[in-house]
């Protein structure tokens, strides 16, 4: 065979080779020169790797010199991204692609977690029913079995699993079981070796924990005490205390060698969420169900040392001078646990942190979020080091995507898991990954909208309303803006318009733009119209609101009722009689009424304020016997119309002068006046004898809410103090020796 046609073949290997070796990704859009606003989708693309490769998107608004994550786990070439409301000028993508040293697969689920056994000489993982283990040096899965948690000895070559209420103490490399550890009366929640692996602590739903002989499984110690299940437990580092954290709200800290009960600690409000516990054993921290505080205790004393901003997730550092707290708002924050300083904010994170885990010499710190995106930092500076990309998104949610992270002791490797079944080992010193950045800056350009909309207030209907609303448009570049195509649209379009009708208008540079608006509703109720406007070709729009009202003054109460008086003596009230329904301060000219009720002090010229409600002192001093109705009526200045008006009726009546008994036959032995009432109601209870009186005032539902006693009386007159009460209808309830009687009253202010 001529030599040349044996060398064809082989040339064309070392030509495609590198190609296949050396893919790289690059950005194709944004690319540079693009402008974009807050909260615009925007879909970046990249091209350079196949579609399965998995990449991380980041972007930066100082042209490079920080990042911040948009997703760790991204396929398909392309990825749509919220824009996010910065201003910058000097915004760039990157795209970083990487492969992990090794990968571990043959795994049929989700893996939760992952860890190193045997002094990194094995790997263990489980997830959804089945465990496997691994020599890393292989790539075949040595034995697995059907249990739904596992857990390596970090030094010896055992490890557990647990089903139900058993665990079983394996050998971690052939799976073979050494022994089965059964006792608890329900469910494992976990189980964990301590560091020297002497000691294996499984805890159960039953309340109690129980330790283990972690090479030969004999049982040596059982922690009872909670009165409720465990949420989990931790062992300290040195392996000497285990701290167990229950649903009864209590953690307790034990001595493993002995089981001994160390110290009793209580939550601060509901029960232990997340908890964790330095090296040493000195510190404990825990978040609570109910609140966004994090807890540190001082474990020996069993004080609270301090408390930090903590939702979800806490993490001591090896030697427990920092910790990590997760929140669902702040991120992922770094404290001195000593002084409680804030250290460090990740806040370039994409989303909200799942999992995290220190080196050994708590130098560097991996922290994955919830969109999968794993990075590692470095702990004295707080700042990124690079990404690990390669675990892949491979359900629509990205919850759990990378779903557990361990470094090796000497800090060069670290191992990953998560819900595409795979186990990942990245060598620190050697991951390849390659990266590239969009070629020039493009621009995020802050809303040009100051305001997102306008509400008008109340107008009465058949009249208008003019506002001038100051600073709507701003223009925040260094060239004039051209804002134009003025339009109101929506169904009520016809009740808004622009003072004066404009076509376009001019902001200069770095400046801002008013516009006049009149409202003028057609109807009571609500109204609503968008103003939109075209400037820098994007279509803005400025909701419009504003409420027709028929009356500008409405009456808060239909009825002021004095009840039952004797003649020429006098009852009074304060009440509050209308609320001023417009957006602005309108004057009111008099209150009058007529015959025996008199407002004192007279109102005349009275300015009431916008929202503002009026109140007036009533009196009633009756002269005869008749029940009398009269109007009082609330008349705006310059009123010309009924809607200027408002009217309330008044009611009363007149009685003679009789004696106690003779009350109790003609007429109720309880009166309440004044009803509606504003801040004092009085309850006159007439009775034979002289005993106990006790009045509840109910909501409608028939919940207490207010309560007195009146011991040892007689006829008479009690006030009750209502102004902790809200406005609206309650029943008042009277209890005598003699009966029980009630009534629905108004409450107004």
């Amino acid at each position: 065979m001529d030599i040349r046609s044996q060398l064809c073949p082989i040339l064309f290997l070392l030509l495609c080779i590198p190609c296949c070796l050396h893919s790289q990704p690059r950005i194709i859009y944004p690319n540079g020169g693009e402008i974009f606003r807050p909260g615009q989708d925007v879909t970046i693309r990249w091209d350079g790797v196949d579609a399965q490769t998995v990449v991380g998107l980041q972007y930066s608004m100082d042209d490079g010199e920080s990042w911040s994550g948009i997703a760790g786990t991204i396929t398909g070439g392309q990825f749509v991204w919220r824009v996010p409301d910065t201003p910058s000028d000097q915004c760039r993508v990157r795209i970083t692609a990487g492969e992990s040293t090794k990968v571990l697969s043959e795994h049929e689920y989700y893996l939760a977690n992952a860890s190193y056994g045997n002094n990194e000489r094995y790997i263990l993982a489980s997830g959804y029913g089945a465990v496997k283990a691994w020599d890393p040096a292989v790539p075949a899965a040595l034995w697995h079995a059907s249990a739904w948690w596992a857990r390596a000895n970090p030094v010896y070559e055992t490890a557990v699993t647990t089903s139900g209420q058993v665990a079983f103490l394996r050998n971690l490399k052939t799976g073979k079981v050494i022994d089965t550890l059964k006792g608890h009366k329900e469910m494992i929640q976990s189980a964990r070796f301590s560091s020297d692996g002497l000691f294996l602590v499984t805890g159960s739903e039953d309340g109690t924990a129980r330790v283990w002989n972690g090479i030969t499984g004999e049982l040596l110690h059982i922690l009872a005490g909670h009165t409720a299940g465990l949420q989990d437990f931790r062992i300290s580092g040195d392996g000497s205390r285990a701290i167990t954290f229950s649903r009864d709200s209590t953690a307790k800290v034990w001595d493993l060698s002995t089981g001994q009960l160390l110290q009793s600690i209580h939550s601060m409000s509901s029960y232990f969420w997340m908890a964790s516990t330095d090296r040493t054993g000195r510190w404990m921290a825990a978040t609570s169900y109910q609140d966004t505080v994090g807890y540190i205790w001082d474990v020996q004393s069993g004080d609270l040392h301090r408390t930090v901003r903590a939702r979800d997730y806490v993490l001591f550092s090896p030697d427990g001078t920092r910790l990590l707290t997760g929140n669902w708002d702040d991120g992922a924050l770094l404290y001195d646990t000593g002084s409680g300083e804030l250290l460090h904010s990740f806040d370039q994170l994409s989303a909200i942190f799942r999992v995290a885990a220190f080196s050994a010499d708590g130098k560097q710190l991996i922290i994955v979020d919830a969109s999968g995106e794993t990075s590692l930092w470095a702990t004295e500076t707080g700042e990124f080091q690079r990404l690990l990309v390669g675990h892949q998104l491979i359900t629509e949610s990205a919850y759990g995507v990378v779903a557990s992270a361990e470094f090796s002791r000497d800090g060069r490797h670290v191992i990953t898991s998560g819900a595409d079944k795979t186990v990942r080992i990245w060598d620190l010193d050697n991951t390849q990954q390659s990266t590239d950045v969009s070629d020039a800056t493009f621009t995020i350009w802050p809303s040009t909208l100051a305001v997102a909309a306008v509400d008008m207030g109340n107008a009465l209907y058949g009249r208008h309303r003019d506002s001038t609303i100051t600073t709507v448009i701003r223009n925040p570049d260094s060239k004039p803006l051209r804002v134009e195509n003025f339009r109101i649209t929506g169904a009520d379009s016809s009740n808004f318009a622009l003072l004066p009708d404009l076509s376009a208008i001019e902001v200069p540079a770095g400046g801002t733009a008013d516009l006049s608006l009149r409202f003028t509703p057609s109807r009571g109720g609500a109204h609503q119209a968008v103003l939109e406007m075209t400037a820098h070709e994007w279509n803005l729009k400025l909701q419009l609101r504003g409420t027709g009202v028929a009356v500008p003054l409405v009456p808060l109460v239909d009825t002021v009722d004095f009840g039952q008086v004797e003649m020429f003596k006098r009852r009074d009230t304060v009440i509050a009689v209308v609320r001023n329904m417009m957006n602005e301060a309108i004057e009111i000219d008099t209150v009058k009424t007529s015959g025996w009720c008199t407002i004192r002090p007279a109102v005349h010229d009275t300015l009431l304020a916008a929202g503002e409600t009026l109140s007036v002192r009533l009196e009633f001093s009756p002269t005869s016997t008749e029940l009398a109705i009269r109007p009082l009526l609330v008349i705006m200045k310059k009123g010309s119309t009924e809607r200027d008006t408002a009217r309330v009726e008044i009611r009363g009546e007149g009685v003679r002068p009789a004696s106690v008994w003779g009350a109790v036959e003609s007429r109720s032995a309880v009166t309440v006046y004044p009803n509606p009432a504003g801040e004092r109601m009085v309850v006159e209870v007439e009775m034979r004898k002289a005993g106990r009186v006790e009045v509840v005032l109910r909501d409608v539902l028939g919940r207490m809410i207010q309560r007195e006693s009146w011991d040892a009386v007689e006829a008479g007159r009690h006030e009750l103090d209502v102004r902790g009460v809200a406005s609206g209808a309650c029943i008042l309830e009277v209890e005598t020796e003699e009966g029980h009687w009630s009534q629905v009253v108004q409450i107004v202010r």
